[in-house]
């Protein structure tokens, strides 16, 4: 396979496949140009909803989210299908309803979805409790991305060098911003993890909102209850959280998904240095991409 690896002069091992300069999941399926190729051109439902969020930002549970609503269940749904990660010859099999996701950067995703095709849910989190999450994700499991200590994938999180989805945190960022901005079409709703966790109830009434599901206020409270952090990670321990996919990268192939949910964790981990260096790379790169992003970082 097109995989490559590069080790730093203190043994940390990164791996990335690579695409036009660009460096990606070494785990996405078969070979990178075709897999991307293959996304682009992706045929999009009108009822599609793709759930897009930079890897560790809350995806698995705002995926159960909304599924819920749209099925208008309380039952646990485990992991979302992901484009880059997934066999797309198997969307083919449902015809209404879908709800797939991505971490890819804007760029890559269904040229369709681009057009208005599909309904978008970009979730965001702040970076600080990503990288926090993404180095314990990534000491549990063996999927090829970084075997090292948690300063070496800060650095590399803080470069544009962190092959998660084709652009680091910031690209990721930029691209979605000014697509945003610039693509009138894109039919896209926002949410904030640290919003979500803050006060859930409004924002699950705005996602269902968007998606145009006509539930009594009763249901959503059921669902709020039901996509509580401590639930989800109950529901993430019976069968329905393991899948065959991920067998190869952990036991019974349950994602290391469900740790603590919370906002300000990054302040258990990070030191002084570690985050004075954070924030001046924060400020000097948003600056430079004119995108003024308040975070919290609490």
């Amino acid at each position: 396979m097109d995989v490559s690896t590069v080790v730093d002069d203190n043994g940390n091992a990164m791996s990335f496949k690579q695409y036009k300069g660009r460096r990606f999941h070494p785990s996405m399926v078969g070979n990178i140009t075709d897999t991307l190729v293959n996304i682009s051109s992706f045929s999009v439902l009108e009822d599609d909803v793709l759930l897009c969020s930079y890897p560790k930002s809350g995806t698995h549970w705002v995926y159960n989210m909304i599924l819920m609503l749209r099925y208008k269940s309380l039952e646990y749904h485990g992991s979302p299908f992901l484009l880059e990660f997934d066999d797309l010859s198997l969307m083919s099999e449902l015809n209404s309803k879908r709800t797939y996701g991505t971490h890819l950067s804007y760029p890559f995703i269904p040229e369709e979805v681009k057009k208005g095709q599909a309904k978008v849910v970009k979730v965001s989190r702040n970076p600080k409790d990503v990288v926090c999450s993404l180095y314990e994700y990534q000491k549990k499991i063996d999927n090829q991305l970084y075997k090292g200590d948690f300063n070496g994938l800060l650095k590399c999180f803080l470069s544009d060098e962190i092959p998660t989805c084709g652009a680091s945190w910031f690209t990721h960022v930029k691209e979605w911003e000014s697509a945003k901005k610039m693509n009138p079409n894109l039919n896209c709703l926002n949410l904030r993890y640290e919003n979500l966790k803050r006060d859930l109830f409004p924002n699950i009434v705005k996602l269902a909102n968007f998606l145009e599901v006509d539930h009594d206020e009763k249901f959503l409270r059921q669902v709020e209850h039901a996509v509580s952090f401590d639930n989800l990670r109950i529901e993430h321990d019976t069968p329905k959280g393991g899948t065959t996919k991920c067998s190869t990268w952990i036991k019974d192939g349950r994602l290391p998904i469900y740790r603590k949910g919370i906002v300000g964790d990054w302040k258990e981990t990070l030191t002084v240095q570690q985050n004075e260096t954070f924030d001046a790379v924060f400020k000097e790169k948003m600056a430079a991409m004119s995108i003024d992003l308040d975070f919290d970082f609490e």
